[in-house]
């Protein structure tokens, strides 16, 4: 079931829908978070009994699934963000926009032990992944409607900045300020990739003629 949402997504993605079908591939495309977090964990396990003298082939086969997933994910990620970057890059930086707090949220759930062994502890991780949604769904509705290409990037930079204190507000309530800025780069970073991406793609574009 997850995986016919995610083809029928890209399906949507590769076939130029309009811009508010972008933040529902985004949603879409968690899905990779949460299937990366579970290839992990299988990873985490199947490397652990090796180490431990383990070598029967439901270990290999668990550690050659996780392993080959990551390449595959990626894969699927960068094409999509490809294909989002040939309209607008800021369409393509809204798409990744979900998939920070979920991947936070994760984070967080590895932490505390697990999905199983998490329990009451991830009130506030609940709590804050529920306000950066509603975040994210209030910018998604101005993102559409204004026209400024300024304050579209202002709403989603607002949005970004709003799960970076969420996530911090998990894992470290007294988070120093070089640990603050490091992870401002990376969720600044990651959003704004689509944007290297596309300068990086149009150079050799704007230099064949010259040739």
């Amino acid at each position: 079931m997850a995986s016919a949402i995610v083809g029928v997504t890209l399906y949507g993605l590769w076939q130029g829908r309009p811009t508010w079908f972008y933040p529902w591939a985004g949603l879409a495309l968690t899905l990779l978070s949460f299937f990366g977090y579970f290839a992990f964990v299988l990873l985490e396990r199947a490397a652990r009994l090796m180490a431990e003298g383990h070598f029967d082939t439901i270990t290999w086969l668990g550690f050659a699934g996780a392993v080959l997933y990551f390449p595959l994910a990626l894969a699927i990620l960068a094409s999509c963000i490809r294909v989002a970057s040939r309209r607008d890059w800021l369409d393509a930086s809204l798409m990744l926009s979900p998939s920070a707090p979920v991947v936070v949220w994760l984070a967080v759930l590895h932490q505390n032990g697990g999905i199983r062994e998490a329990g009451l502890s991830l009130a506030g991780a609940d709590t804050a992944l529920a306000a950066t949604f509603l975040a994210m769904a209030a910018a998604v509705a101005i993102f559409v409607r204004v026209r400024t290409r300024s304050l579209k990037l202002a709403t989603m930079l607002a949005t970004a900045a709003l799960v970076l204190l969420a996530a911090s507000s998990i894992y470290e309530p007294q988070l120093s300020l070089p640990a603050l800025t490091g992870r401002a780069l990376l969720l600044f970073g990651f959003l704004l990739s689509p944007a290297a991406l596309e300068a990086a793609v149009a150079r050799p574009i704007e230099r064949a003629p010259g040739d």
